[in-house]
């Protein structure tokens, strides 16, 4: 705010010393401040500009617009690389996020993966210039969900890592597919299928929305919201990190997640949840 009221000083000064032209000549002003009459002001008072006694009145406006446009460039290339790293800030905790959700060392290599291949790490960025995948190399189905069949017979699939979330959300869903994300938290997203205009029974959706609690940052929570939507009601900003999305058109399911709840909701033991990684 303080820069841009600087650069905001400069250009009122070159404008005044343009409305004042009339007043100074053509030459060199020979002083350093010279008296303009602020029209800005309802009493037009007259108001001291700093200028550069080498230069006509009209040569110092000109500079003085000139440095102007400099600090707004200044102001914007602050705020860009600001919003750059709030996104940063914000992709990194969904990450942190990730991390506290793993249940096993396959989930925490899939983040691994996730962080490579955006260069967060050195491989990662050398295998971004290269053109080559990195050494320890990126398993198949790195892109891939984990796949969970409710007692109706639905699938639904859970994004384990932001990579995933986005595969999953903008390539795999369908548009009639019911997407579930715990809300205003980071945590997975999980894309029930369904036929087009198809009524899922209420227990597959909060089997889904189950999911969607349980990998959030909410899991240790108690009626955590879960929001659920079509899926071609999501949609990811331009230039967004992977996994942040936008949606709207939504109803809020609320549900207290837990592993026993989930191996209740999907007929497993928690051997067999441990194994749901198709």
């Amino acid at each position: 705010m303080a820069r841009a009221g600087q650069s905001d000083h400069l250009r009122r000064q070159g404008e005044l010393l343009t409305a004042n032209l009339s007043l100074f000549g053509n030459g060199p002003l020979r002083v350093d401040r010279v008296r303009a009459v602020d029209y800005y002001d309802p009493d037009m008072a007259e108001v001291e500009v700093e200028v550069d006694p080498s230069m006509s009145a009209s040569a110092n406006a000109q500079a003085l617009f000139a440095r102007y446009a400099r600090a707004q460039r200044a102001i914007e290339a602050v705020a860009a690389n600001t919003r750059a790293t709030e996104g940063d800030i914000a992709y990194l905790e969904s990450v942190a996020a990730l991390i506290d959700m793993a249940d096993d060392i396959e989930h925490l290599e899939s983040v691994q993966e996730e962080l490579e291949a955006l260069g967060y790490t050195g491989s990662g960025r050398f295998a971004q210039k290269a053109g080559q995948r990195s050494a320890r190399g990126r398993r198949a189905d790195a892109h891939m969900p984990t796949k969970y069949t409710a007692r109706s017979g639905h699938e639904i699939y859970v994004g384990r890592n932001n990579l995933q979330n986005d595969h999953l959300t903008l390539k795999l869903a369908r548009g009639q597919d019911l997407w579930f994300h715990a809300k205003d938290v980071h945590g997975s997203h999980v894309v029930l299928r369904r036929r087009s205009g198809e009524e899922v029974p209420e227990a597959t959706m909060r089997a889904a929305a189950l999911l969607a609690a349980y990998y959030s940052r909410a899991r240790m929570s108690s009626n955590v919201a879960v929001d659920c939507t079509e899926a071609k009601n999501v949609r990811k900003p331009r230039g967004a990190r992977p996994g942040m999305v936008i949606y709207d058109r939504h109803r809020t399911i609320w549900i207290t997640p837990s592993r026993e709840e989930i191996a209740e909701a999907f007929g497993l033991n928690g051997a067999a949840l441990d194994r749901t990684h198709d």
